[in-house]
C-alpha cells in the first residue's frame, strides 16, 4: 500500500503520482549539445534574441545572439552571417537560423562565449543539396529577400530567384504583395545546371491551375464582374477568378482604382496562350 508521501515527506496532491516517483523536468541541456556540435561539425538551429556588440580580433563587431542558458552565449559576427549589413542582422532576430560552432572561449564572469558562423552552415547545406537535388523534386524554400518582380528564397542551402511570374497563375503587380522575408513554403524544382550551379523553382507548379477548366466559365461577348488587379501601361488587368486575368484596355474617360469592381465583357478567348481579352464597360 502507498502512503501519498513523496521522499521529502510532502503530501502528493494529483492522482497517478506514486511515492518516490521522480518528476520529469524539461531543461533543455544546450551546452552538451553545443560542445557536440563543436567537435562533429554539425549543424545547429536557434533563434537569435538580439545584437550586441563585441571585441574580436582586435575589432568592435555587431553579433547576432544566441543564448544557450545562463552560463553560455552565442556571438554571430556580421561577417559570418551571410548578409552585410546592422540593419540586415536585425531581421534576423527572432527568427531560426542554422549555424555552425567553430570556436568555444571564456568570457567575462566565466561565462563561455562561441563563436558562430552561418556561412558555413549554409555551404554544407548547399554542398549536400547539390549531391541529391534533381529536376522536379518539391522542397522547403525560404525567403531571404522580396522586390518587385522577384524574391531571393534558399533552398536547402541553395540561393535561388523565384520570378513574379512563377508565384501565381494569374497577374501579380507586386511580389512584396504575396511574399515576405521569413515566409516559408513548398517550391517544385523546374531546372538543375549542375555545371553553373543553378536551379530554377516555381510556387505557381504546387498550385491548382484554372486553366483550361475555367474555359467553361466564360464565353466570347458574356459579362462578367471582375476586380482590377493590376494596371500597367500596356492594360487593365482585371480578375476573374483566383489564377484567372483579362487584359483590358484603357479606358478614354475614366480611370478604375486597384481592387475596383466592374463589369467586363470578354471578346476574345485564347486557349492555346491561355489569354482572355475583355473591355470594362462598367466601373461599380
Amino acid at each position: 500500500m502507498t502512503t501519498g508521501i513523496d521522499s521529502v515527506g510532502k503530501a502528493i496532491l494529483a492522482e497517478g503520482v506514486m511515492a518516490g516517483q521522480e518528476k520529469k523536468t524539461f531543461e533543455i541541456d544546450f551546452v552538451t549539445e553545443v560542445y557536440a556540435a563543436r567537435q562533429n561539425g554539425t549543424i545547429l538551429t536557434m533563434v537569435p534574441t538580439g545584437i550586441e556588440d563585441h571585441e574580436i580580433a582586435g575589432k568592435s563587431i555587431p553579433c547576432l545572439i544566441v543564448n544557450f542558458g545562463p552560463d553560455m552565449k552565442g556571438l554571430l559576427p556580421l561577417e559570418y552571417s551571410g548578409v552585410n549589413t546592422r540593419q540586415q542582422l536585425r531581421k534576423m532576430v527572432g527568427k531560426p537560423i542554422q549555424f555552425k560552432v567553430t570556436k568555444i572561449i571564456r568570457g567575462d564572469n566565466d561565462k563561455e562565449l562561441c563563436l558562430l558562423d552561418r556561412n558555413a552552415a549554409k555551404e554544407w547545406m548547399a554542398e549536400k543539396t547539390w549531391k541529391e537535388i534533381k529536376e522536379g523534386d518539391v522542397r522547403p524554400a525560404v525567403v531571404q529577400r522580396v522586390f518587385r518582380k522577384s524574391a531571393l528564397v534558399d533552398v536547402s542551402g541553395i540561393q535561388c530567384e523565384l520570378p513574379i511570374k512563377e508565384v501565381s497563375w494569374g497577374y501579380v503587380p507586386d511580389i512584396s504583395q504575396y511574399l515576405s522575408e521569413g515566409d516559408y513554403f513548398d517550391v517544385k524544382v523546374t531546372k538543375v545546371d549542375l555545371e553553373e550551379k543553378k536551379i530554377q523553382v516555381s510556387l505557381r507548379e504546387l498550385l491548382p491551375k484554372p486553366w483550361p477548366d475555367c474555359l467553361t466559365r466564360y464565353e466570347k461577348g458574356g459579362e462578367y464582374l471582375a476586380t482590377v488587379s493590376g494596371i500597367e501601361k500596356y492594360g487593365i488587368f482585371l480578375n476573374l477568378e483566383p489564377g484567372v486575368d483579362a487584359l483590358a484596355e484603357h479606358m478614354r474617360f475614366e480611370r478604375p482604382r486597384v481592387g475596383q469592381k466592374v463589369l467586363c465583357r470578354v471578346y476574345r478567348i485564347d486557349a492555346k496562350q491561355e489569354e482572355i481579352r475583355a473591355r470594362i464597360i462598367q466601373l461599380k
